[in-house]
């Protein structure tokens, strides 16, 4: 019994010296689990979360180096080393790591887009899935889910679809035989089908073997925003084509015999078919299927915001009933504090219930 105690003395007695450095692994374990906790609950976005534990894993870092039990000169030297290698991974990934990251912070700080937003950036275009420190998720027509860096976003032109409606446009070039009155009616025509408003036709170019023009209309719900340029492109060659006007390419070139005044038009067979599908429920299963993520995430936003303004609203009443001075005054402040909390507790769970599921995903 007495060896078993000798032994854990010495044990206890060799450990001491890193007592401290245990004490500080320890604490800085809980501020970053504290932390977190507290940000979800306050919603601090994932981004804010990332830079705060990177910079509190650092200072516990640092701190641990301090209290290690050796010399002061051993314990300079080792500052020194870390500074070299720091100095050395900044100076190496400067143009990438340090470079996405501050693109990140600007991003963040002028809020050019957040989570749902359809942006369009050189080729890709979609729907932003998650915005990170880093990187930038966005879901792409596809359904996959593609990392754009933040230093690629703040480099090249990026376009964020207003959410209050857009205008989309689709070109198209059509022969000097066409008379320009003609093509205008076809083409508001075929925008006034698609359901577009302030529909509008411009002549963008005129070329040496056709002029080149381009139907404007207004879109107010941006979530249909590729489904509708589709929709309009289909609407244009129907409205063109009932009407006469031939489609053809500047570099056709096949060669048939033809009579004169011979058109080339397809012939419409829709009107044939006895079963057509609805052209509003295949509308809203290409968006579902294509955007899913990106509208979880967009919805995720919104309870965000909202408990952001419940929670707004909560510390109004509470300086609200400090200045009240009847007690009826204050016991109807109390009733309403008693919904606005159970509002906000119901929204806290439904947000702890999506963020849950995103990270199964």
């Amino acid at each position: 019994m007495n060896s078993i105690i000798n032994s854990l003395g010495g044990i206890g007695r060799a450990l001491l010296p890193y007592l401290g450095l245990l004490i500080t692994a320890l604490l800085t374990m809980v501020l970053i689990l504290v932390t977190r906790r507290i940000g979800r609950k306050k919603q601090i976005s994932p981004y804010s979360r990332q830079v705060i534990t990177g910079a509190m894993v650092l200072l516990g870092f640092f701190i641990a180096v301090l209290v290690l039990p050796v010399s002061s000169e051993a314990r300079g030297q080792i500052l020194s080393l870390l500074g070299i290698l720091v100095s050395a991974v900044i100076a190496l990934s400067s143009t990438n790591l340090m470079g996405n990251a501050m693109a990140g912070i600007m991003l963040r700080l002028s809020r050019s887009f957040r989570p749902g937003d359809f942006i369009e950036v050189e080729q890709t275009r979609g729907r932003v899935f998650q915005q990170g420190l880093f990187t930038t998720q966005i879901q792409i027509i596809t359904r996959d889910v593609i990392n754009l860096p933040n230093l690629y976003l703040i480099q090249n032109s990026l376009r964020v679809v207003n959410k209050e409606g857009s205008f989309i446009s689709a070109p198209v070039s059509l022969g000097y035989d066409c008379h320009h009155l003609t093509v205008e009616e076809a083409l508001k025509h075929a925008a006034q089908s698609c359901g577009l408003k302030e529909r509008f036709v411009y002549v963008e170019e005129l070329l040496d073997h056709a002029v080149v023009y381009r139907v404007y209309g207004f879109l107010e719900d941006y979530t249909r925003i590729l489904t509708a340029k589709s929709d309009l492109k289909k609407a244009m060659l129907d409205s063109l084509h009932n009407r006469g006007i031939e489609i053809v390419s500047p570099s056709f070139v096949t060669r048939r015999l033809q009579e004169e005044h011979t058109r080339i038009l397809p012939q419409d067979t829709s009107r044939k078919e006895k079963t057509v599908e609805s052209p509003q429920k295949k509308e809203e299963s290409i968006e579902e299927k294509t955007f899913d993520k990106a509208e979880e995430a967009a919805d995720l936003e919104e309870l965000k915001e909202d408990y952001q303004e419940l929670d707004k609203n909560i510390e109004a009443l509470k300086e609200k009933k400090k200045q009240a001075e009847s007690p009826d005054e204050r016991q109807k402040i109390d009733e309403k504090l008693k919904t606005k909390s159970k509002q906000q507790s119901l929204l806290q769970e439904r947000i702890d219930a999506r963020q849950d599921e995103q990270s199964r995903q």
